[in-house]
């Protein structure tokens, strides 16, 4: 299946943190960079999947759900939980989507 999904940004306010936190979760190594007041941290890209993304720290980027420039939705249970959502078998895959 090829991916739908080319380049994704995820703003965050604590770079350091949610790196830690998708290192963990991904089992994969994220390591923060800064320049021109911003901070980034770039998820790896790979031949396999043809995607990627990173985090993003900086004036223009602000983590919500209730909207900003642009159209923000965000799949979530009815505990407005956006993590217990799990269509897969495997457990360690998390859903998370945010447009």
């Amino acid at each position: 299946m090829t991916n739908i999904i080319h380049w994704i940004e995820i703003p965050t306010k604590n770079i350091e943190r949610a790196a830690a936190f998708y290192s963990a979760v991904l089992d994969i190594n994220l390591t923060v960079m800064e320049a021109m007041g911003m901070k980034t941290s770039f998820f790896p890209r790979t031949a396999e999947t043809q995607s990627g993304g990173c985090l993003m720290q900086g004036p223009h980027y602000e983590p919500t759900s209730k909207g900003g420039p642009g159209f923000v939705w965000r799949l979530k249970d009815q505990q407005d939980n956006a993590l217990n959502i799990n269509p897969f078998e495997d457990s360690s895959m998390l859903v998370n989507i945010s447009v």
